[in-house]
């Protein structure tokens, strides 16, 4: 993916506004002025551009980012296909699961980012719109572990609509693009990085 049409996607989810006309904040919005008035993203913020990307234009990012956050958690499987207790918040849902995992891989050291990022090669979050599902494919660290997080749609519509547009029915997102926020998570914080450069290296992962 294009970092022009990244940004894109980022300004979609910037200037997104309530039924009152008040900017929703799905993106950040800078004071004016810049400088000490600067916003920057936060886990929420990053979890949003990367359900964004589930939509097939920016016009439709909004709606499927709203819709993609709702899904709740459902069962999750050990590397031997045997659902396991998670024990995770009543409400969790998959805007929660993206969130808590970039910011939870931001506190720790770059190193052990580097060795998540690594395991998490080959794994992927797999949106199924038609049958309104996401796999979350989940390597360990030690790599010797799989775990599928899944999450379900309470819509019962064959796939979500847009407008006269329809989002893509299947689409899978690298699972170390969440390594990738992660890192510019952890440089933010620490260096205070423009929100520009930021989201820029988004572009690095590509998105099937």
């Amino acid at each position: 993916m294009k970092s022009a049409s990244l940004f894109r996607y980022a300004r979609a989810l910037k200037e997104a506004v309530d039924a009152s006309g008040e900017r929703r904040e799905l993106w950040p919005v800078s004071g004016p002025g810049g400088g000490k008035n600067a916003a920057h993203p936060t886990g929420s913020h990053l979890a949003n551009l990367m359900l964004s990307l589930v939509a097939i234009q920016p016009a439709d990012a909004v709606r499927v980012v709203d819709e993609l956050r709702t899904w709740q958690q459902g069962l999750s499987f050990d590397a031997a296909g045997k659902p396991y207790e998670d024990h995770q918040r009543e409400d969790a849902n998959l805007g929660h699961f993206l969130q808590f995992s970039i910011e939870t891989l931001a506190c720790v050291d770059t190193a052990t980012r580097r060795q998540w990022a690594v395991s998490m090669a080959e794994g992927s979050l797999s949106v199924n719109l038609e049958r309104g599902v996401a796999m979350a494919i989940n390597f360990s660290v030690h790599q010797s572990h799989s775990r599928m997080h899944t999450f379900l749609s309470s819509k019962k519509s064959g796939h979500i609509s847009v407008g006269k547009t329809q989002v893509q029915r299947i689409v899978q997102i690298p699972l170390s693009l969440i390594a990738v926020a992660a890192d510019l998570l952890a440089d933010i914080a620490h260096s205070n990085k423009d929100v520009k450069t930021a989201a820029g290296k988004l572009m690095t992962i590509s998105v099937s």
